[in-house]
């Protein structure tokens, strides 16, 4: 058997993306032009509930109030990966397609992570954050308004309050945040259930491929990595004792339809005092929900000790 030289450059296993997470489980739209750079504006749904009526006495009412909220803002930001390394071992081609593959692999995580604590842009709705319009952060299971005074649920609890905060709602399907911890429970106690794609999934979309996590209830987990348990007033359980988990309506997921390279050339890329090449892929993002629904459960995840 032939034997490589520490000079010899053999390929890297790839970086792939989890299999499950928020950009699996929503729907994502992508976009391929740039007038969305300047921020999206959403019109939510229907919020009015539902009536039940008499047909021989109902009569409809004419030139009522709107039934949806006001629109809601959210504004785009941007994932950056970087490659750097000598200019002697890859082409700028390997060194893009080395950076996108980064970016691609590791999206997931940094999308949930912002969706859960919204650290790039903190005006953006997102879950770790108290709101009082359209829809209020619901904590129908706390003994109190305080975060610190919450009640903590064992991981089944909180996925049976969760999906019954959902099916009060009564605005149809919703969505289900929490982190991997809190996953593994419910997939281990057998809590969940997992959707096949349809047979007819399009082979290149890796995402949809695999299957979707759902609630007893049929509403949608997003297994986010990036999901660390922040409370909604953004503080984290040092002591990782506790952690939350938060149902909201369906989440869609906007983003460039173009992954960018920066620098635009392999001259601008070369640093010259130390020979090395440094390439740049990014991504542009937004993400948007109705905010009709949003609710919260402190999760107890202390970790019981083996008998």
């Amino acid at each position: 058997m032939a034997t490589l030289g520490l000079g010899e450059v053999v390929a890297a296993p790839p970086l792939l993306p989890p299999v499950v997470g928020l950009l699996q489980a929503a729907a994502v739209v992508e976009h391929d032009d740039d007038h969305w750079l300047a921020g999206i504006r959403w019109a939510p749904g229907n919020n009015v509930a539902l009536e039940t009526v008499d047909l021989c006495e109902y009569q409809a009412s004419l030139g009522s109030a709107g039934s949806h909220p006001a629109a809601g803002e959210y504004y785009p930001f941007a994932l950056v990966q970087e490659d750097s390394c000598s200019y002697k071992v890859f082409s700028a081609a390997e060194f893009q397609s080395m950076a996108e593959s980064a970016l691609r692999a590791k999206e997931w995580a940094a999308l949930e992570t912002e969706f859960e604590r919204g650290t790039l842009v903190p005006t953006n709705p997102h879950l770790a954050a108290v709101y009082t319009t359209p829809a209020a952060t619901q904590f129908p299971f706390s003994s109190g308004s305080s975060q610190a005074t919450s009640l903590s649920f064992s991981p089944g609890d909180a996925l049976a309050l969760l999906d019954e905060t959902i099916s009060t709602w009564g605005s149809g399907l919703g969505m289900i945040h929490a982190p991997s911890f809190v996953i593994d429970k419910w997939v281990a106690a057998r809590m969940v259930t997992s959707e096949e794609p349809p047979a007819d999934t399009d082979e290149a979309n890796f995402a949809i491929q695999h299957p979707t996590l759902i609630s007893p209830m049929g509403n949608i987990i997003v297994a986010g990595t990036g999901y660390r348990g922040y409370a909604p007033d953004g503080t984290l359980d040092a002591t990782h004792a506790a952690k939350w988990c938060y149902a909201t309506d369906l989440v869609t997921v906007h983003r460039d339809a173009r992954v960018s390279f920066t620098p635009s050339t392999a001259a601008a890329a070369l640093n010259r005092t130390t020979n090395s090449v440094t390439w740049r892929a990014w991504r542009v993002y937004a993400l948007a929900w109705n905010r009709l629904l949003h609710a919260a459960v402190k999760v107890n995840t202390v970790l019981a000790a083996a008998p």
